[in-house]
């Protein structure tokens, strides 16, 4: 048996073959020779280094027109949609996006890759680099090994606990708290500079449905049966303001020259708490959410009003 031609064997039938375009075995001896230099080859040995691969595992489909493998590593389908995804992150640079695209598509034939028409996408460098594929790495591996990282933000740097990663409103979310107290933070990936997988371990204070019931609540506002577009006036704009509903809320539109924030959200309870971190420093220009804060605050003040 050899390997050399075992390997090359498999790599034709991976990048060259599929249940449409079987490949017979005289055009399998001439790939061989061809493009991998591999002399010396006739039908009895195809055969043979086919049922090698069988038995190993790769299962190949034999008609009368040829071979190929009876399942691609990824179908068409399944990495149209795995595109797809890719496609919708926001914080994923161009970069990383045709990297990713270009290692998947070396999983199916070059006829499934011109069928997918995608494969035409310009390759363009964005100016600067997000370390997004880096920062998310080190995410995933922290979490799992329950490390602490110190994370730098456009604020600054601090040591966190790591918790979860969740996508969101086409973004990548990282939930975690600090070393004080257990209080879930979230904040949007792509505003993370620099994460460090630091030496120190931590033992998890939160459960996973503890995340995920803050998850849920996360994004309540923004998936509820009757969304709303909202116009916010920023009255003051210190204490990071425009970071704050940067991280607070994933669809804003902030338009810092006319001091407006537009967003569209479920104007319920949790949307309206939110609404309430900020005080004095927004004012509410949408009249149907402005009535209901106005409603929402009279029944808090209402349960602290002294009793006549």
């Amino acid at each position: 048996m050899n390997k050399e031609r075992l390997i090359a064997l498999l790599m034709i039938l991976i990048k060259y073959a599929d249940s449409k375009h079987p490949l017979s075995s005289e055009k399998l001896i001439d790939i061989l020779y061809n493009e991998y230099q591999i002399p010396d080859c006739n039908r009895k040995t195809i055969y043979d280094d086919i049922a090698v691969l069988d038995k190993m595992g790769f299962a190949i489909i034999r008609n009368k027109y040829g071979y190929c493998l009876k399942e691609e590593f990824l179908s068409l389908a399944e990495l149209k949609i795995l595109i797809d995804a890719l496609n919708s992150l926001k914080n994923i640079s161009t970069f990383d996006l045709s990297d990713i695209k270009k290692k998947l598509f070396k999983t199916i034939s070059l006829e499934s890759q011109r069928n997918l028409k995608v494969f035409d996408d310009p390759l363009i460098v964005h100016d600067q680099d997000n370390h997004f594929m880096n920062n998310t790495e080190l995410a995933i591996r922290a979490i799992s090994q329950n490390k602490l990282l110190i994370m730098t933000s456009k604020r600054k740097k601090d040591y966190i606990k790591p918790y979860y990663l969740y996508r969101m409103n086409d973004y990548y979310y990282l939930f975690y708290t600090y070393l004080t107290n257990d209080h879930l933070f979230r904040i949007r990936f792509d505003r993370i500079k620099e994460l460090i997988i630091s030496d120190d371990d931590f033992i998890p204070s939160l459960s996973k449905d503890d995340i995920l019931a803050n998850i849920a609540a996360s994004t309540q506002m923004f998936y509820g049966t009757k969304a709303v577009k909202v116009e916010l006036m920023i009255i003051d704009e210190g204490n990071n303001i425009y970071e704050r509903l940067q991280d607070d809320f994933s669809n804003v539109i902030i338009n810092q020259k006319k001091k407006r924030a537009y967003l569209k959200a479920s104007v319920n309870d949790v949307f309206l708490a939110k609404l309430c971190a900020y005080k004095n420093q927004i004012k509410i220009l949408t009249e149907e959410v402005a009535l209901a804060y106005k409603d929402y605050l009279g029944q808090i003040i209402n349960v602290y009003r002294p009793e006549k």
